[in-house]
C-alpha cells in the first residue's frame, strides 16, 4: 500500500467515525455536566457503583457489552442508515457482544490488580502510576492487540 492510499484510507476513517465520535463526545460531556451540577445525577451514578459493587464481574461484562457492542451499532443505524436496522447490525452485534463482554472482566481485573499496586485513593501517588501502567504498557500491549 503506497502512502497516498493510507492517507486517503485515513481520512475516509476519519470522516466516518467524526460525528459518532463527536455524539460520544457530547453524551460524556453531558455526563459530566450533569454529575456537577445536578444532585440526582450524582445519586444515580452513586447508586450505579453500589451495583457495580454488589455484581461484580457481571457488572463489567453488561456494561461493555452495551457501550461497546450495543450503542456503536445503535449510532450506525441511526446515523448512517436512516434508522433502519439490518440483520448485519444483529450478527455485528452478536459477534461483538461476547468479545466486548469479556474484555470487560479482564480491565475489570486489571483495574483491581492496579488498586492492590498503587492504592485505591485519587492523589496523584496513586493516579499516575495507574495511567502510565494502563496507557504505556497494558493497553498498547494487551488491550488493543486483542481487541483488533
Amino acid at each position: 500500500m503506497n502512502r497516498r492510499s493510507i492517507l486517503r484510507t485515513i481520512a475516509a476513517a476519519i470522516r466516518a467515525n467524526f460525528l459518532p465520535g463527536l455524539v460520544l463526545q457530547g453524551l460524556m460531556a453531558a455526563f459530566l455536566f450533569a454529575y456537577l451540577a445536578h444532585d440526582g445525577t450524582r445519586k444515580f451514578l452513586a447508586e450505579v457503583a453500589a451495583v457495580k459493587q454488589e455484581s461484580g464481574l457481571a457488572f463489567a461484562f453488561v456494561s461493555y457489552v452495551l457501550a461497546a457492542a450495543l450503542l456503536p451499532e445503535f449510532l450506525r443505524v441511526v446515523l448512517f442508515q436512516s434508522g433502519r436496522p439490518t440483520r448485519r447490525n444483529l450478527t455485528n452485534f452478536l459477534v461483538a457482544a461476547p468479545a466486548w463482554g469479556l474484555m470487560g472482566i479482564v480491565v475489570d481485573i486489571f483495574y483491581r490488580c492496579q488498586a492492590a499496586w498503587f492504592g485505591d485513593g485519587s492523589s496523584l501517588a496513586s493516579v499516575a502510576p495507574k495511567v502510565i501502567v494502563d496507557q504505556l504498557v497494558f493497553s498498547p500491549l494487551f488491550a488493543h492487540p486483542v481487541m483488533v
